[in-house]
């Protein structure tokens, strides 16, 4: 396909956030309603690119740098085995994270990994059911 897979980080020992979604504490506090409707917003991306191929290779045409649908095809695949339709944040991967990033960052490790991960929008939606009208809408 004329490029060559460097690494594959789902292989390796460590976990490693593949896409992130990060916010300042105090804008959350501030804006609990605008987070709620971005994370919405978010996770029905993500239905609606694993539902809808063509679309979401119409979307990749526009915003990767190719036209090959091959490439186009490869990429589509793997983001789609890979993305979660539910964003929870797990405290062990900021931990993982934050291991990888304190190699080049001393002042890292005296961060508290907890204050990286809220759970509550996501705990929120699971109890409003917002997950089984996705499934629902788009098929699991």
């Amino acid at each position: 396909m004329g490029f060559r897979e460097v690494i594959d980080f789902s292989k390796l020992p460590i976990e490693v956030s593949g896409s992130s979604i990060l916010a300042r504490h105090s804008y959350v506090l501030k804006n609990p309603d605008i987070t709620l409707k971005f994370l919405k917003a978010w996770i029905e991306g993500t239905y609606l690119f694993k539902a809808k191929p063509e679309f979401s290779l119409g979307v990749l045409k526009k915003y990767v740098a190719t036209h090959d649908s091959e490439v186009l095809n490869t990429i589509y695949e793997l983001q789609k085995e890979r993305l979660s339709t539910k964003p929870v944040p797990y405290v062990r991967v900021v931990k993982s994270m934050m291991y990888l990033l304190s190699r080049t960052r001393p002042e890292i490790p005296a961060a508290n990994p907890e204050g990286f991960a809220e759970e509550r929008f996501i705990k929120e939606l699971e109890s409003a059911g917002f997950f089984e009208e996705m499934n629902r809408q788009y098929g699991k």
